[in-house]
């Protein structure tokens, strides 16, 4: 195909903004995330002080965090404006649950690295339970953190494949020592399945 002038078109995300707000304590990261339109927020830590927003109060398990994102997705309301704080705190429920899914004591019981390894999965999960509140749901969304290596990891979360696909990378990669591994994709996950199966977990019901 031809490229010219004439296949140019406008660009831009008409999505509300997604937004990571990054720095050491005090600064007021919490603040201006609750500044935003009709904020609610989900809280790892006790953060808010006498700042009044919205709040399912502070949650100290991963599933309580999937159970308030399925809430926020499956029941009507009008926030516009998903506040997590923190990830830094939110990081050992992550662990904790890691740990728990695969019958191991704590996160370093895995071997070395492959516990944080399999976090990434959980990182995952919430990720994509953000993300459909953002995409189907049309809210906004601010991360808080503190700790940058959190933040990174949380990166690493949503770049790096999913350890099934690396495995089967590996077996489909060419045997010659310069050959290159077929691309790789992340895999897509049922998100609404996903975050209505925490809802339902919760109240006792069967996954739909």
């Amino acid at each position: 195909m031809a490229i010219s002038l004439a296949s140019l078109r406008r660009g831009g995300d008409a999505r509300p903004p997604r937004l990571l707000t990054y720095g050491v304590a005090g600064v007021g990261k919490t603040l201006f995330a609750t500044s935003a339109p009709h904020p609610v927020v989900v809280q790892t830590e006790d953060g808010l002080g006498t700042i009044s927003a919205s709040t399912f109060g502070v949650l100290r398990s991963f599933d309580a965090v999937m159970e308030a994102l399925g809430s926020l997705y499956t029941e009507a309301h009008d926030f516009e404006t998903l506040v997590v704080d923190s990830l830094d705190w939110l990081e050992p429920l992550v662990w904790q649950h890691t740990a728990q899914t695969h019958n191991q004591p704590d996160i370093e019981s895995f071997g070395y690295g492959k516990g944080y390894l399999a976090a990434l999965d959980t990182w995952r999960s919430f990720l994509d339970g953000v993300n459909a509140l953002r995409d189907e749901r049309g809210m906004g969304v601010i991360l808080i953190g503190d700790d940058l290596s959190t933040l990174l990891g949380t990166v690493a979360a949503r770049l790096l494949p999913a350890p099934a696909q690396r495995r089967k990378a590996a077996q489909t990669r060419p045997h010659r020592r310069h050959a290159k591994a077929a691309p790789r994709r992340l895999q897509r996950r049922q998100t609404p399945q996903t975050l209505r199966r925490h809802r339902a977990g919760a109240r006792g019901g069967a996954p739909k």
